[in-house]
């Protein structure tokens, strides 16, 4: 719990005018300095700490004076010299204490330091949690945004403090109220760091500070002047474009907004493009519809003036006439070239279907052309081969195609030469076994591509496949994950192959880890392990969500390479969370690892138990009055409350029985339990054994168990503790884990009919030892036996 230390609101002539009355003593010339750095601080809600610094080497002492006004009357406290700190106690909660302080020696006194102030804690009210995450983001050039997290459930408000540097010195500048984790700090100086904190407060005082985050203020910037002649014209029954003129060199884009009908209405943002560009295509729209459209350009410093309006009336949803006269005329071995004649005035382009053979077959659409284009070249077509073409006029969705032009029919012309080299070869990771090339076909007349792949870019080379005509993309898979491969790719047809393509590489993602577990380690804290299957990853990103099928997933944190393990803190008691791994390298993420997950556990409880009953039950050949004795006597041990096996005197032999309630345990699952006895009587004989502790499953009474019955109980061999060390001296306290035991009562496993101790010889009740033990009874307090349990 971080201490709550201010200034108190006292005035400030209040102050000096105790500074004025503390001056030291009369006193010799060697007098000790006056000592410095005068801190209060609240430790709790009945003592206070006090810290300062010793100027002086000659004092005797310090001279401690407390009140609960500035005025007095004060309490004189001292302390001795080379000290440099006091915790002042037993104080009233909710109370402001004023405290000053002088060095002294034999020569006198030195002038009072002070005074400063603090309040002790509400009483039953403790300090909010620190808030965490804090960021800080540039806004404007002369504003920061904050934000943080909230990890306190009773503060009252935040106070928010601001420094120019990280160390330091640090000011006050702001509060928020419950639950508000946001600020907006204004009123700031272009191009400069600023440095924040922030912390909870309540009325027991004031959490730990957060993490310190900081931010510079942009730069000032002028608004960008605003653009101008924007033009609006219709370029389908679906779409209108838009141009105007740029006026501004320091724009970082243009907003474009529009409305409906020729004059008034509102206007709404539809696109922002980016700098420089003067152009903007808005299509979707209805046709036989006049829109409305303005631009104004903006940067960091806000939006320039709007431009002119402008309008535009798309025209009506007539579906275009369909095109005629197509001839199809061969140009090479590899190309025809083919004309129609445009019957529409609608149209938004138009597409080009091609059919192999002279007779019938289906038509492939091959190519799509902008509107009042009537002219198309067909390239990379076989020689000495038969093509059939037709073409038809498209228009938006919602007024469809035009009727088919006439069929025209070509051959292209018989010669064959060596393809020529395809370029442009990309590679690009698509997973850590897979990488996707794709390269630019510079060939009309190849019958398919060759791919080959080498360990670098000299080689050797090797070919791994080869794709058919036109085929410009490969996907090379099962591959190493984090593994570099060159490629190289050429054309070739019945002529040859053609020269390379540029050499290309790309790195395979680092493979995915696995075998994520997520174990539950308290109530606010979950741990994490996974398998690192890569050998290249930079760091590891871990995700986590609340849903109850995972996700939505957000990253938390990152490890470095090489760590698999993270623990996941300040978490919500009970609940679940998920969990997701990936590794990344500088060729990109690699895929998720399993989803895991696990709840946080329940917040713990301990309670402290005392025996319902015990006794201690004897057997004494050579005495029938000792033989059935309920309760342990003088005639066994002087002074004996309760012991345990022995035959310290004469064939004496000794049980040890209690019983606790522990009803309240059903159910919860057992963190700790102890059972805690105090020697009266220990004696170790020749040839001390190991003693045990069984959970009994027979009901018995104190005011009716003997001997004999307790020979016949019935013992849990599953319920059984061992305990190796025996105690040696009397008054030793043992603790004795038993958290077995109790679970199993807890769990209904077994019922709940107290525990035996005993020495072992073999099991019982046959057990005969020289070695003698006697404890404290429940009658005698506070040595009496305990079960101290901590559960969930």
């Amino acid at each position: 719990m971080k201490s709550q230390s201010r200034w108190l609101g006292i005035p400030a002539f209040l102050f000096l005018a105790v500074l004025a009355g503390c001056g030291g003593g009369p006193g010799g010339d060697n007098v000790p300095a006056q000592p410095s750095n005068l801190a209060a601080t609240t430790l709790s809600e009945s003592s206070i700490g006090l810290t300062w610094t010793d100027m002086s080497s000659d004092e005797s002492g310090f001279v401690i004076e407390r009140s609960t006004s500035t005025s007095g009357p004060w309490a004189r406290i001292s302390v001795g010299p080379n000290v440099a700190s006091f915790t002042d106690s037993g104080l009233s909660a909710s109370t402001t204490y004023i405290y000053r302080l002088a060095a002294q020696n034999s020569d006198g006194i030195s002038s009072y330091l002070g005074p400063v102030g603090a309040i002790t804690m509400t009483a039953g009210i403790s300090l909010p949690t620190a808030p965490s995450s804090l960021a800080a983001t540039s806004a404007a050039s002369d504003s920061i945004s904050l934000s943080w997290l909230d990890n306190s459930n009773n503060e009252t408000g935040f106070r928010i403090e601001r420094g120019t540097a990280s160390t330091g010195p640090f000011t006050q500048i702001a509060t928020t109220s419950t639950g508000v984790t946001t600020y907006s700090n204004t009123g700031l100086t272009a191009s400069t760091t600023y440095y924040y904190r922030v912390r909870a407060n309540n009325s027991a005082g004031d959490s730990a500070y957060s993490n310190v985050a900081n931010a510079t203020t942009l730069t000032t910037t002028a608004r960008p002047a605003a653009p101008s002649g924007l033009a609006a014209t219709p370029a389908s029954s679906s779409s209108i474009s838009l141009s105007w003129v740029d006026n501004s060199n320091n724009e970082t884009g243009f907003k474009i907004e529009r409305g409906t009908g020729s004059t008034g209405g509102s206007f709404t943002q539809i696109a922002i493009v980016g700098a420089g560009v003067v152009v903007f295509s808005d299509t979707g729209r209805a046709a036989s519809t006049t829109y409305r459209y303005r631009v104004r350009a903006n940067n960091s410093a806000g939006d320039s003036a709007f431009s002119n309006v402008a309008s535009a009336t798309t025209p009506s949803a007539t579906p275009p006439a369909a095109p005629s006269g197509l001839t199809a005329t061969p140009v090479s071995s590899d190309s025809i070239s083919l004309f129609w004649v445009d019957n529409s005035d609608n149209e938004t382009g138009f597409r080009i279907e091609r059919d192999r053979g002279s007779n019938g077959g289906s038509f492939d659409q091959i190519a799509t052309v902008g509107p009042d284009v009537v002219a198309f070249s067909d390239t990379d077509l076989d020689p000495s081969t038969i093509y059939r073409y037709r073409v038809r006029a498209n228009a938006n969705n919602s007024v469809g195609n035009s009727a088919f032009s006439n069929v025209a029919i070509a051959t292209t012309l018989s010669t064959t030469t060596l393809p020529a080299a395809p370029s442009s070869l990309v590679a690009i990771s698509a997973s850590s076994t897979s990488i996707s090339l794709s390269w630019v076909d510079n060939s009309n007349n190849e019958t398919g591509f060759s791919i080959e792949h080498g360990p670098d870019s000299t080689g050797p080379f090797t070919q791994i496949a080869a794709t058919s005509e036109g085929v410009t993309a490969y996907s090379h898979i099962l591959l190493t994950a984090s593994t570099t491969y060159y490629y190289r790719v050429r054309a070739n047809n019945g002529a040859g192959d053609s020269d390379f393509s540029n050499v290309a590489n790309a790195t395979t993602l680092p493979a995915a880890p696995s075998g994520l577990a997520a174990t539950p380690v308290a109530s606010d804290s979950i741990s994490l392990s996974w398998l690192d299957n890569s050998t290249n990853e930079t760091e590891f990103s871990i995700e986590r969500g609340t849903g109850s099928t995972g996700g939505p997933f957000a990253q938390i944190a990152t490890t470095s390479a090489g760590v698999t393990t993270y623990s996941d803190t300040g978490l919500t008691a009970l609940t679940t969370y998920y969990y997701q791994v990936r590794a990344n390298s500088i060729a990109g993420y690699s895929d998720y690892s399993n989803m895991a997950n696990a709840t946080a556990l329940s917040v713990n409880t301990s309670i402290t138990l005392s025996p319902i009953a015990d006794n201690l039950v004897s057997v004494n050949s050579n005495d029938a009055a000792i033989a059935d004795t309920v309760f342990a006597s003088a005639d066994l041990v002087v002074g004996c409350n309760w012991g345990m096996d022995s035959s310290v005197q004469t064939f004496v032999c000794w049980k040890s029985l209690v019983i606790f309630d522990v009803s309240t345990l059903s159910g919860k699952t057992i963190d700790s339990a102890t059972l805690r006895l105090t020697t009266k009587d220990a004696s170790i004989g020749s040839f001390p054994r190991p003693w045990q502790i069984w959970a009994i499953e027979s009901v018995w009474f104190p005011s009716a168990v003997t001997w004999n019955m307790v020979s016949q109980f019935q013992y849990s061999p599953d319920h059984r503790i061992d305990i190796l060390d025996p105690p040696t001296i009397t008054g030793q306290v043992i603790n004795l884990d038993v958290k077995g035991i109790v679970q199993a009562w807890a769990n209904g496993t077994i019922f709940n009919n107290g525990m035996l101790v005993h020495v072992s010889n073999s099991a019982p009740p046959n057990d005969i030892s020289n070695d003698a033990f006697a404890f404290y009874s429940l009658e005698t307090i506070p040595e009496s036996p305990r079960l101290i349990v901590t559960y969930h």
